[in-house]
């Protein structure tokens, strides 16, 4: 981000960051949001600040591209009986009331996940099949997901089954990478520049172990378990 906000100086650039899943994070010497022009989330109920339905926001403190989201969300209509292009999103009393009150537990669900997030990378980190994912330094992840990756692609499905069949709720966040999607670029002109490796590779190969503030230490342990009897299997 550092980098981008210094390209984007020098040529006059907005930065549009999406932030759906990182509401409390923060990188090296600045917090998530703060390098951008705007920042947009999701508070869809998975997510770490969630409503009770749909939601989500756009922050941002350029006066022009607050003036037209405000429009956008709102038929278009800056003012009573004028509309132009927009859309009917806007964010209804009840969800804006569940949000106001979890934002004042988001610190500590965060430091939650945090907690069994360190302590699913302890008990892992000795396994032969899987990459565990990487907090760079200077940085706090607050793990929406816990995402692992299986090395070979192969042993993606195998682990999935494992546990699932073992009562365990594992996911797979996202199975296919987005430019081997079906139909893209989606009518739009765009061509795919260069190998994507690294996208290709975590389509293939991750695997999100359950995550949320409500673990306990026992039902973590378990999936540590049961991920490292697959791991033994699997050499």
């Amino acid at each position: 981000m550092k980098a981008l906000r210094q390209i984007a100086g020098r040529h006059n650039l907005l930065i549009v960051e999406d932030n759906a899943q990182g509401i409390g994070a923060r990188g090296d010497g600045f917090t998530v949001g703060q390098l951008s022009d705007t920042a947009c989330t999701s508070f869809i109920i998975q997510k770490n600040l969630g409503c009770f339905g749909d939601g989500g926001a756009v922050l941002t403190n350029h006066e022009n591209v607050d003036r037209e989201i405000r429009k956008l969300r709102n038929h278009g209509s800056g003012k009573r009986s004028c509309h132009s292009m927009g859309y009917n999103s806007r964010l209804d009393d009840p969800q804006a009331g569940v949000l106001s009150a979890k934002l004042k537990h988001l610190d500590e669900w965060n430091a939650l996940r945090r907690k069994w997030a360190a302590r699913y990378s302890a008990g892992l980190r000795d396994a032969a099949n899987i990459h565990l994912p990487y907090e760079a330094p200077g940085n706090c992840h607050i793990y929406h997901l816990y995402v692992i990756e299986t090395k070979k692609p192969e042993h993606r499905e195998s682990l999935l089954g494992f546990l699932t069949a073992h009562g365990i709720d594992a996911k797979c966040h996202y199975p296919i990478a987005i430019h081997q999607q079906e139909g893209y670029p989606w009518g739009k002109p765009a061509r795919i520049a260069g190998p994507l490796p690294n996208s290709e590779r975590n389509a293939a190969c991750c695997v999100s172990l359950p995550m949320f503030p409500e673990l306990t230490a026992e039902e973590v342990d378990c999936v540590v378990e049961k991920v490292l009897e697959w791991d033994r299997a699997a050499r």
